[in-house]
């Protein structure tokens, strides 16, 4: 195993119209709020910032501002499995039809497009980092999240994730039977102030004999929301442990 990375969540919000208790809980986990609206509703993005992002991206932002705010002292990583595949798909159809692609689908197709403009409205220049790796993606993004942590600096870190299912001509791609749920999660973290507060992160590339866990990021919230002490998590290459301080 690896050493132990620790960290607290100091704040989360999580969207998932597929698990939507669990979601709630975890929205509503570190300070007893109330779960019977959605948080980051009541948060209004400007409109020249609202039109250049997709329904995802909106609720990406609208999770990190419940999460942050305008914070400038926050370092954000976003994790994302694919990015904003409509927006590829978007692009490639319009070359196909000898057209130019749409600016706002061009500008912003790269996957830290969103953290870019997220520094930009924030005026956040604590620097970004940007994370893809496939079915591991959560669990990659929280390990160079847990691993900013480790800076002599007290700069908190925001880990962003957001996945969705692929769109229609991407399907056959897919590389699970189950269909992806769409989530959206924002996680700030921050050093342990004690050894009690923490949870903790391990990793190893020995695999262990048991079905890949479907979701690393709605098994971190379970765990996180659960009394368990640790629970083992299946990657596609990496065994993953999450654990909390006794």
């Amino acid at each position: 195993m690896s050493p132990l990375l620790k960290f607290t969540v100091q704040d989360c919000y999580a969207w998932s119209p597929g698990r939507v208790d669990l979601a709630a809980r975890a929205s509503s986990a570190m300070q007893n709020r109330d779960v019977s609206g959605e948080r980051g509703a009541e948060i209004a993005l400007p409109a020249m910032l609202r039109r250049r992002l997709t329904q995802s991206g909106q609720l990406l932002m609208k999770a990190a501002l419940t999460c942050a705010g305008n914070r400038q002292d926050v370092r954000y990583v976003l994790a994302t499995r694919d990015g904003e595949l409509t927006r590829t798909l978007n692009i490639l159809a319009a070359i196909a039809q000898d057209e130019l692609p749409s600016p706002a689908d061009f500008s912003v197709s790269v996957h830290h497009a969103l953290l870019g403009l997220l520094s930009i409205h924030t005026k956040n220049k604590a620097g970004h980092t940007a994370v893809s790796a496939g079915a591991d993606s959560f669990a990659y993004g929280l390990l160079e999240a847990a691993g900013c942590l480790t800076q002599p600096d007290d700069e908190p870190v925001l880990l962003l994730y957001c996945d969705e299912p692929l769109p229609g001509p991407y399907v056959a791609f897919e590389e699970t039977e189950a269909p992806r749920q769409p989530l959206v999660l924002a996680l700030l973290l921050g050093k342990p102030a004690a050894a009690r507060d923490a949870f903790g992160l391990h990793f190893s590339t020995e695999q262990v004999r048991a079905a890949r866990t479907p979701c690393l990021a709605h098994d971190f919230l379970e765990f996180m929301l659960s009394d368990r002490k640790q629970q083992t998590a299946v990657g596609t290459d990496m065994t993953w442990e999450w654990s909390r301080a006794a």
